[in-house]
């Protein structure tokens, strides 16, 4: 958890900053090839909201899991786009937890069918 809040302060401190670095060290700390750095910092933020989802689940907190899952999903869409391949990793992730570990959302699914 305390990575996930070092992660989060971290990036909102250089989006309030602009980098919170100066021209000269902005540029030379910018990997070639153009890649933003924070891409690999926002990544690993997201991943950090899976984590902790994967953490609660095995603690069989199952409504704290999904909300981390879709938590991960949602910061992950924003940031990093709907079609990275994170995102679409982390929202299979959320819908089959979900789909598993919801009972809400079974019931829903299951009475919309006809027979």
């Amino acid at each position: 958890m305390s990575a996930v809040i070092l992660l989060q302060e971290d990036l909102l401190f250089k989006a309030v900053n602009g980098g919170g670095k100066k021209d000269e060290e902005s540029k030379e700390s910018k990997p070639k090839g153009g890649k933003d750095p924070n891409k690999d910092r926002t990544s690993v933020l997201a991943i950090a909201y899976h984590n902790m989802g994967v953490e609660q689940e095995f603690l069989r907190s199952y409504h704290a899991a999904i909300l981390s899952y879709k938590k991960a999903v949602n910061f992950a869409e924003k940031n990093l786009g709907p079609d990275d391949g994170i995102t679409e990793n982390l929202r299979n992730v959320y819908e089959n937890a979900r789909s598993e570990l919801d009972p809400s959302f079974k019931k829903k699914k299951t009475t919309g069918k006809k027979k």
